[in-house]
């Protein structure tokens, strides 16, 4: 008797999608090269990979839909409807922004707002976004410390407008500027502390082996 053909089924790696907006386009990207275009899965096949890999908010969009090839294709259609909309998701990131908090002046705070502004971007970018707007200058300036801002004004050549590129050259090197120097800093403060620690113990090595009074 000969054995059935069978097809080897991938493993899929990356995470559930549970309905957050911004996180779509990662998820069906992933989706879509894994098992969407793979030839060799049927629809049910499909059907499942999908089921498995939704949660949440996410799952609710295809329930009531049962195992079948055409539902696969539904299923897909209500899921774009909702997500995959690349106004919805434009939006969804210039609230975000709006949203950030304005940073303190600790460094590790000033890099984390840093690198969530540049998340924004760099996926507005990816949807031909044009983000060399006015708008969005002012806007990543109220996310800053007032120290900061004036400090980087101090920085830009007199005359020259602020436009959303050197606001993050700017901002970046002025960022990682603070962080060398502080990891600089910490190393010269362990350095002495050593080199104390060291003293310390030389002297307390001599008392023991000429006592006063010898």
């Amino acid at each position: 008797m000969s054995k059935p053909n069978t097809v080897k089924l991938p493993k899929l790696d990356f995470k559930k999608f549970s309905g957050e907006l911004l996180l779509w386009p990662e998820f069906w990207d992933s989706f879509d090269s894994a098992i969407h275009s793979n030839l060799s899965l049927s629809p049910v096949d499909k059907m499942n990979y999908l089921k498995a890999k939704l949660d949440g908010e996410g799952a609710e969009v295809k329930s009531g839909l049962v195992l079948t090839n055409v539902n696969y294709e539904e299923a897909i259609r209500l899921l774009q409807e909702r997500y995959g909309q690349n106004e919805i998701i434009i939006n969804a990131h210039y609230t975000s922004l709006m949203d950030l908090p304005t940073s303190s002046n600790q460094t590790a705070s000033l890099r984390s707002s840093y690198d969530v502004i540049e998340k924004h971007l760099r996926f507005l970018e990816a949807l031909e976004e044009d983000v060399n707007s006015k708008m969005l200058v002012s806007l990543i300036l109220t996310k800053l410390p007032k120290d900061v801002f004036i400090h980087l004004t101090d920085q830009k050549p007199d005359g020259q407008e602020w436009t959303v590129k050197l606001l993050r050259e700017k901002l970046h090197r002025y960022i990682t500027y603070r962080e060398n120097a502080e990891r600089q800093s910490c190393i010269k403060s362990d350095s002495v502390y050593s080199d104390s620690n060291k003293s310390h113990m030389s002297c307390l090595f001599k008392e023991r082996t000429h006592p006063s009074g010898f």
